[in-house]
């Protein structure tokens, strides 16, 4: 559990999971995510009408050992479609025996959380993970965060989950950034406040070695509603 007063956190775009070539491990551990410090990737992010919406770039600062587990420590930046700077932040993921740990806090729209800068915020969570093997027809672990927000006069919760993590099937997939083989993986994610309870659907592609590849979001009518999409690798 920890507790911030000025928060902003990172958009949902399913997404906040990269990799690159030359992965290392911890133990077992395979890293969907940067294991070369300073790359660089750009995620370009879509309405459902394929207008742009938002960027999302995300730099691998530092990789860590403690004890036996790889700390991987990213800086993230998201811009609107005219490049104006909407939300800069830092992101923790984790490898740990043979699973990679996915910072829940990636899930938070930051957006959303402007209304609340400058109020206290406690937020626990169980991390979703992929482990070192996927495999189509593999069920993954689900996860959550809970978020309770001090407004003087009430305490407001959000409440996220992530379950029916399912791998689909592994196929090639192109974007601006190259064609890659990727897993397809399904989920479902039930939000929850005082005023709604709300299911919606996501399904991600996963690289051996650059990580998310593409997410793409649907509504409650299972229609898409959004999606986002790599489109450049800096080393």
């Amino acid at each position: 559990m920890k507790r911030i007063s000025t928060f902003f956190l990172s958009i949902i775009l399913m997404l906040a999971i990269t990799g690159i070539q030359n992965k290392i491990k911890a133990q077992d551990c395979e890293a969907y995510f940067p294991t070369e410090e300073g790359t660089v990737l750009t995620y370009e992010n879509f309405n459902q009408r394929d207008k742009l919406q938002s960027k999302m770039i995300q730099e691998l600062k530092s990789v860590k050992s403690r004890g036996d587990t790889t700390v991987y420590n990213i800086h993230q930046r998201i811009l609107d479609d005219k490049d104006k700077l909407l939300y800069e932040g830092d992101l923790e993921f984790k490898c740990h025996g043979n699973k990679f740990y996915i910072d829940m806090e990636s899930y938070i729209n930051p957006k959303q959380m402007e209304s609340y800068q400058g109020m206290d915020i406690e937020i626990t969570m169980d991390e979703i993970t992929l482990p070192d093997k996927l495999e189509p027809g593999m069920e993954l672990d689900e996860g959550y965060i809970n978020m309770a927000i001090d407004a003087q006069m009430m305490t407001m919760n959000f409440n996220t989950r992530i379950f029916n993590r399912k791998v689909e099937a592994k196929e090639a997939l192109t974007t601006p950034a190259g064609t890659f083989e990727a897993y397809k993986i399904s989920s479902q994610t039930e939000t929850k406040t005082t005023m709604m309870n709300v299911t919606t659907k996501s399904i991600t592609w996963y690289n051996e070695d650059y990580g998310m590849i593409r997410s793409e979001n649907y509504n409650k009518r299972d229609k898409l509603d959004s999606y986002s999409v790599l489109v450049k690798i800096e080393r």
